[in-house]
């Protein structure tokens, strides 16, 4: 059994691979369309090239060239002796050098916030996709009653107090977005947590995948941040919380729109464009009730 830094490690080593993964597909597609765009280009410089040459437009001769520059030269010493300083026609003053960003200020126009931030953007659109076999409650506690010795085993083997051990009879998923331009969130309907009580201490959490038909779980434990957790969703009994992975960072939110990160990081930030989180993230599958 791996405890919680083993867990979390292996997590977001399997999140990471997603990620990567999309990336290159979304790297494909740029270099796609900056082969064209160049295409495009070079096809517009060649006949800007043929129509400046029918134009037979001189160049300035050398003579011309010198005379224009002793001009130039005189120009500039007579303003000099005067104290005056002409600016060029062409050339913008110091007060309207400095242009507004497009953005508004912040800086990060241009391209994904997430590459400026590694925060993922919230999708456009609320297109869920649901991904893999369904893992029903049923077949969870089904799978709790056979395997329950083993678990029950397993934690007190890693320190765990196990005496009153009380297993949630509800599960949830998470919604996922990891912030790639065109696409909506996502839900692994063959993953889902349950929460693992001894009294009313909150001891461990059990993460169930379902694949082929086979289900495994995977047990954390040992978290300092468990004890915060707990006392949130005392705070929030029997209220439907909805739960979000903003690529990895996880993300509950009750509905009073009131949010939450269960090791205390501040979320805010993922949350920027949307006043209804709540509404934003929830799904059925990803509901829990303390």
């Amino acid at each position: 059994m791996k405890n919680y830094n083993e867990i979390a490690e292996s997590i977001l080593l399997r999140r990471d691979e997603y990620v990567k993964e999309r990336q290159l597909k979304r790297k494909k597609r740029l270099i796609a369309s900056s082969f064209v765009g160049c295409v495009i280009l070079a096809v517009v410089a060649g006949v800007s090239f043929w129509q400046g040459s029918e134009n037979n437009i001189p160049l300035p001769s050398v003579t011309q060239q010198s005379q224009e520059g002793e001009t130039n030269q005189t120009t500039a010493n007579s303003e000099k002796e005067t104290g005056k300083t002409k600016l060029p026609e062409d050339k913008p003053t110091a007060s309207n050098e400095h242009t507004t960003p497009a953005d508004g200020g912040d800086g990060l126009s241009g391209g994904d916030r997430s590459e400026w931030l590694n925060i993922p953007i919230l999708p456009r659109e609320k297109k869920i996709e649901l991904v893999g076999d369904e893992l029903s409650d049923e077949e969870a506690q089904s799978y709790f009653t056979e395997n329950r010795n083993s678990i029950v085993n397993s934690l007190c083997a890693s320190g765990v107090a196990a005496d009153s051990i009380k297993i949630s009879d509800k599960g949830y998923c998470h919604i996922t977005y990891n912030g790639i331009l065109g696409e909506g969130f996502e839900i692994r309907q063959n993953s889902r947590d349950y929460l693992v009580y001894n009294g009313d201490e909150l001891v461990a959490i059990i993460t169930l995948y379902k694949e082929n038909g086979v289900v495994s779980n995977t047990i954390s434990f040992g978290a300092k941040w468990f004890d915060k957790y707990n006392n949130y969703l005392k705070q929030h009994k029997g209220e439907k919380l909805v739960y979000a992975y903003a690529g990895w960072f996880e993300i509950v939110v009750a509905p009073d729109n009131t949010y939450f990160n269960p090791m205390g990081y501040d979320v805010l930030p993922y949350l920027e464009g949307t006043d209804e989180p709540y509404k934003w993230f929830y799904h059925e599958l990803n509901s829990y009730t303390p």
